[in-house]
């Protein structure tokens, strides 16, 4: 068991069984994709609203990893998430997919989130899930209390072959007080459960998964703006594109999907979370939790072949 920080037990609490299922639902807060400046569905009221009020519907917490250069150039991301259930951690300082966890990138998030929200963060998220060894040192130097990064999956596009990582929380051995809480994936097969992939393979795909493989006890599933309503950057693209046509899929039945996903796994005993709520969960109880050693992230990653995008 992990020991957590005396204040930050009187502080926060405990809020949930750790024996039932458990959901948290989380949101890289980030430019659009393929841009570098562009927040076309942040700043649309009327679009943002369709996402706001159906937070508001579900009565879901979130969790949102935000780029921390956002909180510096007056994007009204306090504002615009005021009626969300939400709290706020970190998803890099630039979200430079070639630097997602660099001593520099790390420090100037931390200090732009202390800026802006007048706390230090306590999650952290790097872009592309691109986390390494070196970046779990700062994390667990810089007294971050958990990392939300790893995919526990085979994700070729990506860079990376984590099937031999643990899919529950777990330790890492050299950094004691960092836990790593990975995303989702379907039981023994390893597809990842978010919202993309929901969409790319619909809700009734998931259901016969989960029906064959078993269900996890704790997932994480991951969003993007971009997935609750494709903005201009991807429709720009090509037609010949796979990545829109990825991305587009479903792009016009996205909130009946999600509603019907969470009805899904509310029916299935899942209660939603936070991120925050979990970790204290996790550390507070006697909750097995394994301790893997960190080079493990190491053995199996392939560099050469990581896409950038």
């Amino acid at each position: 068991m992990v020991k957590l920080p005396d204040d930050f037990v009187r502080r926060e609490g405990v809020s949930f069984d750790m024996a039932h299922r458990i959901a948290c639902f989380t949101l890289d807060l980030e430019p659009d994709l393929y841009s570098k400046d562009s927040h076309e569905i942040l700043l649309d009221s009327d679009r943002f609203g369709q996402i706001e009020a159906f937070f508001a519907r579900n009565q879901l917490k979130l969790t949102t990893f935000v780029v921390a250069r956002m909180l510096e150039t007056g994007l009204p991301v306090r504002e615009k998430f005021s009626n969300i259930d939400t709290e706020f951690e970190l998803h890099s300082y630039s979200h430079n997919a070639r630097e997602p966890d660099t001593e520099e990138e790390i420090l100037r998030a931390k200090e732009a989130y202390l800026n802006y929200f007048g706390r230090s963060p306590r999650g952290y998220r790097a872009p592309n899930g691109d986390i390494s060894c070196a970046g779990l040192e700062v994390l667990h130097r810089e007294g971050f209390l958990y990392d939300a990064s790893v995919f526990p999956s085979w994700r070729p596009e990506l860079g990376f072959n984590y099937r031999h990582l643990p899919t529950k929380p777990w330790i890492y051995a050299e950094f004691p007080r960092l836990v790593e809480i990975p995303f989702a994936v379907v039981p023994t097969i390893r597809i990842v459960v978010s919202f993309s992939f929901l969409k790319l393979f619909g809700l009734s795909f998931y259901r016969i998964m989960f029906s064959m493989f078993g269900l996890p006890e704790i997932l994480v599933f991951d969003s993007h703006l971009h997935d609750f309503i494709p903005p201009e950057s991807i429709r720009r693209l090509p037609r010949s594109d796979w990545r829109r046509s990825a991305l587009m899929r479903n792009g016009n039945n996205t909130f009946y999907l999600l509603q019907g996903f969470i009805g899904f796994l509310r029916s299935k005993g899942f209660s939603f979370v936070s991120m925050n709520d979990l970790y204290r969960s996790l550390v507070g109880s006697k909750h097995d939790v394994p301790v893997i050693p960190v080079n493990g992230l190491r053995e199996s990653a392939y560099q050469e072949q990581r896409v950038y995008i």
